[in-house]
């Protein structure tokens, strides 16, 4: 009996913990009024995998605001270089609360417990699972002109634009 408490803290924990979103992404019905870019994933032939937020998309350069060790920098990018990219532009819903939530409604359901508990726990978690995709896109959703605008500044950089002075959203 401990075991299986322990399990199904454990597992709740996983799920949970999976949910990792940048703190400054907004909601989705408020994301139109950011002063940010959106959050970047992406994977390149000459730079590797780099996360940051998405300041501008040129003809040929992509600038990503990073944040590592404590310091922030603008890597320029080459289009043409990257093999991959994922951008998150708002908050996913967070769902993963009803997962728990379930399995303790499910509980009156006397001995149909053991059928509907699994139903219930991967109904909701299909559920939490699923909010993801609705605030981001992949290379394989959009093109790399379609993701100019997520940035920062989906027009360009502005002439004169130090992008040393960017704040950073992190």
């Amino acid at each position: 009996m401990k075991t299986k408490a322990l399990f199904i803290i454990l597992l709740t924990m996983i799920v949970l913990s999976g949910c990792y979103r940048p703190g400054y992404l907004p909601r989705v019905d408020s994301m139109h009024e950011s002063p940010y870019g959106s959050y970047m994933k992406m994977k390149s032939d000459t730079k590797g995998k780099a996360t940051g937020e998405l300041i501008a998309i040129d003809n040929n350069l992509m600038y990503i605001l990073l944040f590592e060790d404590g310091e922030k920098r603008v890597e320029t990018i080459a289009v043409d270089d990257i093999e991959k990219f994922t951008v998150i532009f708002a908050e996913a819903p967070s769902y993963g609360g009803f997962i728990p939530l379930s399995a303790v409604v499910t509980l009156v359901h006397g001995f149909f417990l053991v059928l509907s508990l699994p139903v219930n726990v991967i109904a909701t978690g299909t559920i939490a699972a699923i909010s993801h995709d609705q605030v981001s896109y992949s290379d394989d959703d959009i093109t790399i002109e379609q993701l100019r605008q997520f940035a920062r500044f989906p027009q360009g950089i502005p002439q004169g634009l130090d992008l040393n002075l960017l704040s950073s959203p992190f």
